[in-house]
This record gives structure tokens, sequence and C-alpha cells, in this order.
């Protein structure tokens, strides 16, 4: 029998993929309320950049991650509980763990 990639992974990070995702997820259906359900058509993703202001999911559609968060009434901490950005204080999601999870899912 061969051995899978998910059963050589750690249950830790199994349980940081999962909290990934579900930020993520809860990112997509601030932006489906606030933004339309058009909202995807808007995300370059030869450009999406998480670590960037201008190029992260918020920067193109609000033109900046900072009138991005102003206009989702966000701070930084519901801006990382919705994947659009790292927590203040490290919880171990990095901005390439947030990249690969939004490519995935609009991509």
């Amino acid at each position: 029998m061969t051995t899978t990639y998910d059963e050589i992974r750690t249950a830790e990070q199994v349980e940081h993929d999962a909290e990934v995702k579900a930020r993520v997820e809860q990112g997509m259906a601030l932006l489906q309320v606030k933004f339309g359900e058009d909202w995807v058509e808007h995300i370059n993703c030869e450009t999406l950049d998480l670590s960037d202001g201008a190029e992260c999911v918020l920067g193109q559609l609000y033109d900046s991650y900072d009138e991005g968060t102003d206009v989702l009434e966000l701070d930084q901490w519901g801006a990382a509980n919705h994947g659009f950005d790292v927590a203040p204080v490290p919880d171990g999601i990095t901005h390439d763990d947030l990249q690969a999870a939004w490519e995935e899912v609009i991509c």
C-alpha cells in the first residue's frame, strides 16, 4: 500500500491548512455580500500578491488594502480573520499560505 501525502502530514499541518481555508472562505462570503457576486471577475490572478497592498484581493477590488478594510469595516484582526492579511500577533499563517489559498479558489 502506498502512503499518501495526507497520511504523512501532521495533525498540526492539517489543522493549519483548515484554518487558512476557513479564513479565506469567510473573506469570500464577505466580498460576495459587500462587493457583489461578480467580485472574482475583478481579480487579476497574474498580479495577485497578498503581501502587496495594491495587488492583494482588497487592493484589486478597492484600489488599496487600506481602502478595502475601511469599506468592509475591518480592523487588522478582522482582515486576518477573513484571510486578507496575517494576524497582528503571529499565529503561524503567512502571506504565502493566504496566497496559495486565494489562488486555489479564484485562479
